[in-house]
């Protein structure tokens, strides 16, 4: 015992500074504002009553709500206390994916990164939903996936593991960007696991099963279409209009200024490390176009944060009836960005491919299309300008661990060329 904590202390250090610093955060924060006050008016209506009302109303996150609501009964000490430990699964989950729980430098990387993130994000809705919603949720979800270089290895999960991930599953999947996240997630490990070993994995198989069965609930829910028809008709009148192209260019371009303009430094770090796994290579092709990725991503943030005109209109739309969201329209500047943004992540992929092992690029890229994705499904709610930058957490953390996977893999590249320049 004693050997296990002290070949794990950075990380304990750092669950136990993580803890202390959420809670401290938690303790000064204002619960008056956003959806908290509405979900504390029904503490006194049941929570089996609340849930079954609001599936048939407007929403299919029953296990949330109910947790919520059931949170908003108890003294709020047990909620910051949840919190805490949700962040600290979080980073946890994190060095698991990363199998650095004994180095110093990644795990303050990892609690850099987590605490990099503007905490006030955690809040835009009101504490107690966004935290649950979000939080909870991430920190559920990304445990799952911390599995996933077991699952690889054929490594096999213990029974109170599985109580565990049976438990994170039907929660986190509860969340529908989450369950998007752990289908593809999932079923990428499904596909790559048969087509290297011939057969099927348990674990894969029991957490996908579990994923499609909350998205059919999803699907299903009387709730989530009547969410629709009312979000339709307060925030977006012509979004019922919209086909299934409208609504997929309505998610890339406002994913976009979202993930460009925020919290930007998580891409900066990216194209560096891409920067820096092309150099490691020794093809002389892929040392050359090393650069392009970080230079294209410097040109493109500078321009757009400089309000030039070409890279000035993202996304516009059609005044309809006086109503000013219409339909979207596409600029000549919008498809410009947009492309200038797939040539370098393209360009980046192509980079990481030659330079690293398959089990590796294919983790960090699925990393990187799993950011955006979970953003640009946004575009098929109503709801897509309502629902604020809280929508875009689970895109900053999967950079971030993105980031982290490219530090660990080529961090010992950069230490050894600067031992050979020290030498020389």
């Amino acid at each position: 015992m004693k050997n296990k904590i002290k070949e794990n202390k950075w990380f304990i250090i750092g669950a136990i500074l993580l803890f202390i610093y959420i809670y401290y955060k938690l303790s000064f924060v204002d619960h008056t504002f956003g959806d908290t006050p509405w979900f504390q008016q029904y503490t006194n209506y049941g929570i089996l009553n609340f849930i079954n009302w609001r599936w048939s109303n407007w929403t299919s996150r029953i296990f949330l709500e109910a947790i919520l609501l059931f949170m908003l009964m108890i003294p709020v000490f047990f909620w910051k206390l949840i919190t805490s430990f949700m962040f600290v699964l979080i980073y946890y989950s994190i060095l698991k994916i990363l199998k650095q729980f004994n180095s110093f430098v990644y795990c303050f990387l990892t609690l850099a990164m987590i605490l990099c993130i503007d905490f006030n994000l955690y809040g835009t809705a009101g504490w107690y939903p966004t935290t649950i919603n979000y939080v909870w949720v991430f920190g559920l979800g990304i445990y799952l996936l911390s599995f996933i270089p077991n699952i690889l290895k054929k490594e096999k999960v213990n029974w109170w593991q599985w109580i565990f991930i049976f438990f994170s599953a039907i929660i986190a999947s509860n969340q529908e960007q989450m369950c998007a996240l752990l289908v593809g997630f999932f079923g990428v490990t499904f596909f790559y696991f048969w087509w290297k070993n011939k057969k099927i994995s348990i674990e894969c198989s029991v957490i996908l099963i579990l994923c499609f069965i909350s998205l059919g609930l999803h699907m299903l829910c009387p709730g989530n279409q009547i969410r629709t028809l009312v979000e339709t008709q307060n925030y977006y009148p012509v979004f019922g209009q919209f086909s299934f192209i409208d609504k997929f260019v309505l998610g890339i371009f406002t994913t976009i200024p979202a993930i460009f303009l925020h919290e930007n430094f998580f891409l900066l770090i990216y194209f560096i490390m891409i920067c820096i796994a092309g150099f490691s290579s020794k093809q002389r092709s892929v040392r050359a176009l090393s650069l392009i990725p970080l230079l294209g991503y410097i040109c493109l943030y500078a321009g757009i944060k400089s309000g030039i005109s070409i890279f000035n209109i993202i996304f516009y739309y059609q005044s309809t009836n006086g109503i000013d969201m219409g339909y979207p329209l596409v600029s000549k500047s919008g498809i410009l960005i947009v492309l200038i943004i797939g040539i370098i992540f393209l360009m980046s992929f192509y980079i990481l491919i030659k330079s690293s092992s398959m089990n590796f690029w294919l983790f960090v890229i699925s990393t990187i299309l799993a950011a955006f994705c979970s953003r640009i499904i946004l575009g098929f709610s109503a709801s897509v300008f309502e629902s604020g930058l809280r929508t875009i957490i689970f895109s900053y953390y999967l950079f971030g661990i993105a980031d982290l996977m490219l530090m660990c893999r080529y961090g010992n590249y950069c230490f050894l060329k600067l031992m050979d320049k020290r030498k020389s």
